[in-house]
């Protein structure tokens, strides 16, 4: 009898546990690791404390059930606020060495920066010394150029737009994650929200490329995916030399300047009838020793998913407005897919005020704004000054890819099929899955191999030899002076070019030409053509200022094409002198650089990658795509090596500190 009570409790203490995790929500949640993760989470109480302005606290009873989402600050914000408070009591002191030190302490931005709304409230106090010394410490903050970060904890209710200022405190989050019971603390969460992600799209036939050089009302059409640079996503006014990096997480963009330099309001105002520019521009922020240079630099511009931005994601379209051009041509934008392939360059083609954007049905996963780095064969001087506004972009799609993944570097990840984003240590290969630990969640987990999308190997152990380390969205830079090929699937191998392709990576190998799409030379980038290209010639050779639609001849050296070919220009409006900065010539040697970049040569029109496709891509660039009819398979896989078989009698042993990432083909 009492065994069968005990049963009976037990079965009921299951089903009510089972219940209360059957009516949980779904959260995605952002950790400080890089995580991105979906739990299954009950109900939950939130001790949520409001903040005023001058500091005061109030509790309020908060369900999880009742939030949109939050965003977490990096400590609890009412143990900062008593601290101010503390601080600005102290200004009042009859010590004046403790005036002082408090005044010293508030000046500090990691201190007193984000809490300047409690600090103006000092402003009225009866004390003119508190008075004076709350001026002092708010000047202090001026000459920075960073955006305050969120002083409070948010919380976005799903009842209409409230929004709640305050702490949450030291909260927990308990949750289930692939069934799991966690708990996670909350130093390590950013962000928990209801959004979804969006499927990227599932597009399948032939890459098609538009460059746009006319700007269009639809572009403006919808507000959400319109950036003018007048208001921060938080609504505060941008003032100039702001930094504006981070402003639009919320809105899926981010802005980055390379050289470690930042992104700022330029201070040039844009104003031009007719166009919807005006007011705020931005551009490059170059910072050095007592100086700041601006105007001049790359403006990198990459996506995430909104208000998520550790999650990847891509566009199908994208366009900005540019300035102070004074030549044409001067200004150009990149747009580069996840694989670091420039799809379109897209040149400034009038004056004063330009609009050059671009389509494809490849999402765009970052683009670059630079000063034109290919007029070769000008004699006068090209223009590095620039600013850019009003930048329209098309709606932020998912890409779950693990080398997108903005993790940290002494890290690797893994993107599973189901969608989370795990930053992981001591990931281990073996034939039936991939086993890792996670720090912040504290677990070690196995995958089986069908359960997860993408691997994206750490770039700093001890063995990974690595030229570059700063992003896995980077432009390619030059490796050697060999050649590459693009297959019909996709796949990129180093090959010695002459009347036959031999694959290095294949011990010389013969590659069959009727099975290459593209040929090019690795110190270039490769290009793709545009839409109608090929309606023009049967090849297609892409240079960076123009684009030659003819039959290309192949011999033992080298390549020659017809010399009064057809050369495809961006247009160059009425009332622009046109300017031909385009290659004179029309042969070149493979072993032997002209005065130009040497163009990609295109046999065939390059394909999208099957959705369901996966690849390996090696750290020098080389890429074999998976599960393609006839193309490579994965043979076996361990932490030493990854065994690849391709097409007739190609085998590979690939050493994994050669391999950057692997993305699993979907098999189901």
């Amino acid at each position: 009898m009492k065994s069968n009570f005990i049963l009976t409790l037990f079965a009921f203490t299951l089903i009510s546990a089972w219940a209360s995790f059957a009516l949980a929500d779904k959260l995605t949640v952002n950790l400080s690791s890089g995580s991105v993760i979906v739990v299954d989470a009950p109900e939950q109480t939130l001790d949520w404390k409001s903040i005023s302005r001058s500091g005061e606290m109030k509790e309020v009873a908060l369900k999880l059930s009742q939030i949109k989402k939050i965003d977490l600050t990096d400590r609890p914000a009412s143990v900062q606020v008593m601290r101010v408070k503390k601080l600005l009591s102290q200004l009042d002191s009859d010590d004046y060495q403790v005036r002082v030190q408090a005044q010293n302490e508030l000046s500090q931005p990691s201190v007193g920066r984000r809490f300047k709304d409690l600090i103006k409230s000092e402003l009225a106090n009866d004390s003119l010394e508190v008075r004076v010394r709350a001026e002092q410490v708010l000047a202090s903050f001026n000459s920075s150029s960073e955006l305050d970060k969120p002083e409070y904890d948010q919380a976005f209710l799903l009842d209409g737009d409230q929004v709640l200022v305050g702490d949450v405190g030291e909260f927990v989050l308990k949750c289930k994650f692939r069934g799991q019971e966690v708990s996670i603390k909350r130093e390590y969460l950013r962000r928990i929200t209801r959004i979804e992600s969006n499927p990227p799209p599932a597009n399948k036939g032939p890459l098609n490329v538009e460059l746009i050089h006319l700007h269009k009302k639809d572009f403006s059409a919808d507000a959400e995916r319109v950036i003018d640079f007048e208001v921060s996503e938080q609504g505060d006014e941008l003032e100039t030399s702001i930094d504006v990096s981070r402003a639009y997480e919320g809105r899926g963009v981010i802005f980055e300047a390379e050289e470690k330099n930042y992104i700022g309001v330029s201070g040039f105002p844009l104003v031009y009838s007719g166009l919807p520019v005006g007011g705020n521009s931005v551009c490059p922020f170059e910072q050095g020793r007592g100086f700041t240079r601006k105007f001049r630099g790359v403006i990198r511009i990459s996506f995430c998913e909104p208000g998520r931005p550790d999650s990847p994601a891509g566009v199908l379209n994208f366009g900005l407005f540019a300035a102070r051009i004074d030549n044409p041509r001067d200004i150009i934008m990149e747009a580069y897919n996840a694989d670091s392939q420039l799809l379109g360059c897209v040149e400034a083609t009038q004056g004063p005020i330009t609009f050059f954007g671009i389509k494809s049905n490849e999402p765009i996963a970052f683009v670059r704004i630079l000063s034109n780095p290919y007029l070769f064969n000008l004699s006068r001087h090209v223009d590095e000054t620039f600013v850019v506004d009003h930048i329209w972009y098309g709606e932020p799609v998912g890409l779950r890819s693990a080398k997108l993944a903005r993790a940290s570097e002494e890290m690797s990840t893994v993107v599973l099929k189901s969608g989370d984003i795990l930053s992981v240590e001591d990931i281990r290969f073996t034939e039936d899955g991939i086993q890792v630990f996670e720090p912040q969640l504290k677990r070690r987990m196995t995958f089986p191999q069908n359960e997860v999308g993408s691997v994206c190997l750490s770039e700093r152990p001890i063995g990974r030899r690595v030229a570059n380390t700063t992003s896995q969205l980077r432009v390619p830079e030059p490796t050697s002076d060999k050649w590459a090929v693009m297959l019909k699937d996709r796949s990129v191998l180093t090959v010695t070019p002459d009347a036959d392709f031999q694959a290095e990576l294949f011990r010389g190998a013969k590659l069959e030409q009727e099975s290459i799409v593209g040929l090019w030379a690795l110190r270039d980038q490769v290009r793709f053509p545009v839409a109608g290209d090929f309606d023009k010639g049967e090849h297609v050779l892409v240079f960076p200022t123009c684009r030659v639609a003819t039959k290309v001849e192949l011999n033992d050296k080298g390549a020659s094409w017809d010399e009064d070919a057809e050369k495809i220009e961006q247009p160059i409006f009425e009332g622009i002198p046109s300017e031909d900065a385009t290659p004179q010539f029309n042969q070149f040697e493979f072993g032997r650089r002209t005065e130009s970049q040497m163009p990609t040569i295109w046999f065939q029109k390059p394909v999208l990658a099957d959705p369901a496709w996966g690849a390996i891509e090696l750290l020098d660039g080389q890429r074999l795509t998976l599960g393609s009819n006839g193309g490579f398979e994965i043979e076996s896989i361990n932490d030493q090596f990854v065994v690849v078989e391709g097409p007739g009698d190609l085998k590979a042993n690939l050493p994994m500190t050669q391999v950057r990432a692997i993305k699993f083909p979907n098999k189901n």
